[in-house]
């Protein structure tokens, strides 16, 4: 493989489409088998059946449209939203190993959703996750203040170091208001 002066190849692998169609592939049946199993079980042509004709049986329309499909197409979304987060997340800190908790953004949710029970008692669902949001949204912009320096802009060392101090911080604030209250 051919590389410019800076160390990036100029071309793709040539085997690069034959792993894209693989994976793609593999997700696709993932998709299909997370379909047909489960309570009750159903085979893989029932599942394509109802699918591909979705006004049949309306015991498994229910089940496959209603809840499977909507189920599995919510995790495939969670499970690339969640790559992509730690794809940037590594990238903008240059460590192969870096998660959110490395910037605090873990902590600022669970402080976030401490703060509101202790505050507010019992929520519903969607006030926690609005909740979790607001304070990892927090965390990360004090990260983020903390971590920038006029002359040098956003250096990942800086980031790190910001990170663990702010994650250190709301998760004590978070353990005192669990054990206060």
């Amino acid at each position: 493989m051919k590389t410019t002066d800076s160390g990036i190849p100029q071309d793709k692998p040539r085997y690069f489409w034959l792993v894209f169609c693989s994976l793609t592939l593999l997700i696709l049946a993932q998709l299909l088998l997370n379909l047909s199993w489960g309570q009750p079980w159903y085979d893989v042509p029932t599942v394509l059946q109802a699918l591909w004709h979705p006004q049949g049986q309306e015991q498994i329309q229910l089940i496959l449209w209603d809840i499977r499909l909507p189920r599995a197409l919510a995790a495939l979304l969670v499970g690339a939203s969640l790559a992509v987060s730690g794809a940037l997340i590594q990238g903008i800190t240059r460590n192969p190993i870096a998660d959110p908790g490395l910037l605090g953004i873990n902590a600022g949710a669970g402080l976030a959703m401490a703060g509101g029970y202790a505050l507010l008692g019992s929520l519903h669902y969607s006030q926690i996750l609005l909740l979790c949001l607001l304070g990892a949204g927090l965390a990360t912009g004090l990260v983020l203040g903390l971590a920038y320096q006029p002359r040098r802009s956003l250096l990942p060392s800086s980031l790190i170091l910001a990170g663990a101090m702010v994650a250190s911080l709301f998760t004590a604030l978070g353990q005192a208001l669990t054990i206060a209250l």
